[in-house]
């Protein structure tokens, strides 16, 4: 028999727009890639509105639980190949 994770208690969890408060620092997914631009590039790409990311935390504390980055990307149909016609 194994032992049950704890549920998290998401009530004292809340979920900010990134700002220059929050500690990514010490923020970890286990991804290396991922991890370096999280903590070397997410914030500068936020600021030139390249995306949006926003960050989990806990209460008052900057130190950051949870992220996640939405961006939109714009592809010209002219670039596309026509298959169809293929």
């Amino acid at each position: 028999m194994t032992d049950a994770s704890p549920l998290l208690d998401l009530a004292g969890i809340q979920i900010s727009a990134c700002h220059d408060r929050l500690d990514l620092a010490r923020f970890s997914c286990g991804d290396q890639t991922l991890d370096r631009w999280i903590t070397r590039e997410s914030k500068v790409h936020n600021q030139k509105n390249f995306v949006r990311v926003f960050c989990a935390h806990r209460g008052d504390s900057s130190t950051v639980i949870g992220l996640y980055a939405l961006s939109l990307i714009y592809e010209s149909t002219d670039k596309l190949l026509d298959t169809e016609n293929i």
